[in-house]
C-alpha cells in the first residue's frame, strides 16, 4: 500500500504473458490446451522460486508450466484450509505426503473430510495431479465450490412472510450425506411448473439433516380434477423412495397459520 492508500500488486515472478507459450515468440497459443511435458527451462520460465510447499511439480522441476499450475498450488491450498495442522513438523510431513504422485493422505483425512464430504477429496485429487491435463480449469473448481457451499448453506424459513393462500409446508428429514438438500430439491424441482418451492430451511440435527419446504401447486395443475393433495401425495411416493430419506410430510398450511394469527391478533 502506498502513501495514498493505493494497493500494488507484487511478485510476479511466476507470472507469464496471458496467450503466449514458451518458446513461441511469434505465434500466440491458447494457455491450457496442451501440455508438452519436460522441455526445460527457457526465458519465459520460472525455476527455484516460490514456496516450495504450494509450487507445482513442472514449476519444482522447471519444465513448461501454464495455468494449471496455479490450480496445483490453489489445491495445496484448499487442503490446507479442510485440514488443521499444528505444528510446522506435522505441516511439513503432510505436505510432503500429498504431494508425492500416489497421493498419502493422513488417516484421520479419510475419517473426517474424505468421509463425510467425498466431492472435496475427488475435487482434490484432480487439482493435484502430477499430470497438469488431467488437473480441472479455474471455472470447473469454482463451479464444484459453489455447488458444495449450497449444499451446506442455511436458509430461514420464514413463515410469516408467506402467509397467503395455497401455501404448504413440508418437512423432509434424511440422513447427513452429503448432496441430499440439492437431490431433495431436484426431485421437487422435477414437478415443476406442478410444484413450485417459496422459501427452504436447513438444519442439522445430531445424525440427520431436516429440511423444511414452503411449497404451492400450480392452479393450472389442479383443474384437471387432480388436488393438490393428491400432487403432495405423489411427492412424498418420490421423496420415499430415496434411500436416506427417513421421513416426508406436512407440517402445517397457510391456513392453519393465519387462523392462529387472527386469534393472537383478537
Amino acid at each position: 500500500m502506498d502513501d495514498s492508500d493505493v494497493v500494488k500488486i507484487g511478485d510476479f515472478g511466476l507470472s507469464r504473458e496471458s496467450g503466449a507459450q514458451s518458446g513461441d515468440d511469434d505465434d500466440e497459443v491458447e494457455i491450457n490446451t496442451t501440455y508438452t511435458g519436460d522441455l526445460g527451462y527457457d526465458h519465459d520460465n520460472t525455476a527455484g522460486v516460490g514456496t516450495s510447499s504450494y509450487a507445482s511439480p513442472e514449476q519444482m522441476s522447471g519444465s513448461i508450466y501454464d495455468s494449471s499450475s496455479d490450480v496445483y498450488s490453489l489445491g495445496i491450498i484448499l487442503f490446507e484450509l479442510c485440514y488443521p495442522m499444528h505444528t510446522g513438523m506435522e505441516r511439513m510431513r503432510v505436505f510432503d505426503s500429498i504431494r508425492r504422485k500416489n497421493f498419502v493422505f493422513p488417516e484421520k483425512w479419510h475419517l473426517t473430510v474424505a468421509k463425510h464430504f467425498p466431492s472435496v477429496h475427488r475435487l482434490l485429487l484432480s487439482m493435484l495431479s502430477h499430470d497438469p491435463k488431467e488437473r480441472p480449469t479455474a471455472s470447473e473448481v469454482a463451479a464444484d465450490i459453489e455447488s458444495l457451499l449450497s449444499e451446506y448453506t442455511v436458509l430461514s424459513l420464514d413463515q410469516s412472510s408467506i402467509l397467503v393462500d395455497g401455501v404448504i409446508f413440508v418437512r423432509v428429514e434424511t440422513e447427513d450425506t452429503e448432496g441430499s438438500l440439492a437431490r431433495t430439491i431436484n426431485i421437487i424441482k422435477d414437478l415443476s411448473p406442478v410444484i413450485h418451492i417459496h422459501q427452504y430451511g436447513l438444519r442439522v440435527k445430531g445424525s440427520k439433516k431436516i429440511m423444511e419446504f414452503a411449497l404451492s401447486v400450480a392452479s393450472d395443475a389442479t383443474n384437471g380434477g387432480v388436488t393438490t393433495q393428491e400432487h403432495l401425495r405423489c411427492l412424498f411416493e418420490k421423496l420415499e423412495a430415496v434411500d436416506d430419506i427417513k421421513n416426508v410430510r406436512q407440517i402445517k398450511d397457510t391456513g392453519d397459520l393465519s387462523e392462529n394469527r387472527r386469534k393472537q391478533s383478537v
